[in-house]
Parts: C-alpha cells; structure tokens; sequence
C-alpha cells in the first residue's frame, strides 16, 4: 500500500517555517513523502542501508558497518510502516517502524526493563534518518509526525517508543548535536524521556563496546 504527500512552501499542517537564514542546500519544500506499509518495505531495504551507514559508522555509534545490521529481518513485517521522503526522486530521509514485539529479538531484553514482557500495543520507531545536506531537523520533524499519526491511526497501539544513543561525553538526558535518532524532533512530536538503559553491547571496528541509550515514549491521547 502507497500513498504519497506532496507538502508545498505553504502548507502549514507539517508544522515548520523556513528558517530566517537558510544553510542548507536544498529547500524542504522541494520534498515529497511516501507511505509504505507492510512486506512492501523490504524494496526500501537498500535506501534504508544507504542512510543508516554514514551515520551509525561515526560517534557516538562507531558501529562495524562491515558486520550489517541485525535488525534488517524484523522490519519485513506485515505491519511495518515506513515514511519516505524524496527529493528529485532520491530517497534522503526515512522514519521506519514496527510493532515491538517483533523488532529484533538482541534488543527486546533492554525495551521488557521498561514495558514488562508484555509488548503488546507498543510500536517502536526504528529509524529517523535524513541526509546531512538536507535540512535535517525539518523532515526528521515532518517524517517522524508522519509515522506518529499512521501507526496511531491503525487503533493497535496506546504507545510509540524511540531510543537515541548517548555520547559518551554526555549525560543521559543531555542534548547532543547529532543523534540516530533526532532528539528534538522526538520532543516536538511530544515524546518524553522515559529512563535509560546502560551497557548495551555495540560491535565496532575496535571490539565491542558499550553504549548508554534514552528510550522515549509517545501515549495515544
């Protein structure tokens, strides 16, 4: 299933103005978004890689990219929504998601400290990415609100929840420059933090080494 929204310089619903000084290099009102629903998402399999793999190889991640990721099977899930967005027919951003229960099951054991054994009735925002020459904090925000609204719209879920990592010179909590996931997009979609989790084995080219993550939590109003 595809639907797509094309949102104008105009258009106010997504919620953001152009900026005073713009320095960036391409106009987001240029971008266009996609829904994709379901085992669709496996053709967007590749351009999720392609996003993923300049920001998790640099801090605070460092991941051996070389090793590929673990949680690629989990996505091709029948209720798997991903969001799009496009410029000139290029995939430069994307918001992907799952019901939690069936996200990886490596990463399962950190969510239960936090929402017990039962997932049921939490999606998990797997993914907010957008190419560094784009305006990043804009269509973070648009993706991510966009993915809000479709997996709430199913009625299946009560919560979404979203982790960023910290770096290691920070604080839990603190704010970082860059993060895999956005930190203030997830605040102005109305996210809040819900506690961390620390130690969680993180493989780089150096070993493995061990990463302190927020976990963030939307509930359906």
């Amino acid at each position: 299933m595809k639907m797509k929204i094309i949102f104008s310089l105009l258009t106010c619903i997504i919620g953001f103005t152009v900026p005073s000084q713009q320095a960036y290099s391409v106009v987001y009102s240029d971008v266009t978004y996609q829904i994709v629903k379901g085992l669709e998402v496996s053709t967007y399999l590749d351009d999720l890689d392609v996003l993923r793999k300049p920001i998790y190889s640099q801090p605070p991640y460092s991941y051996d990219i070389s090793e590929g990721w673990d949680d690629l099977d989990s996505l091709k899930n029948e209720e798997a929504i991903f969001v799009l967005a496009s410029h000139n027919n290029k995939i430069v951003g994307m918001a992907t998601g799952v019901p939690l229960k069936f996200y990886a099951e490596s990463w399962l054991p950190y969510f239960r400290i936090f929402f017990g054994d039962d997932l049921n009735g939490y999606f998990y925002n797997s993914d907010l990415l957008v190419n560094d020459v784009f305006d990043q904090h804009a269509i973070s925000v648009t993706l991510l609100e966009i993915l809000v609204q479709e997996a709430f719209n199913t009625k299946k879920y009560r919560s979404i929840v979203a982790y960023s990592v910290v770096p290691k010179d920070k604080k839990p909590f603190e704010k970082e420059i860059t993060t895999y996931i956005n930190r203030t997009a997830l605040q102005e979609q109305g996210f809040v933090l819900d506690g961390i989790v620390e130690n969680i084995p993180w493989s780089t080219p150096l070993g493995v080494r061990m990463h302190t993550c927020d976990i963030w939590i939307k509930t359906n109003q």
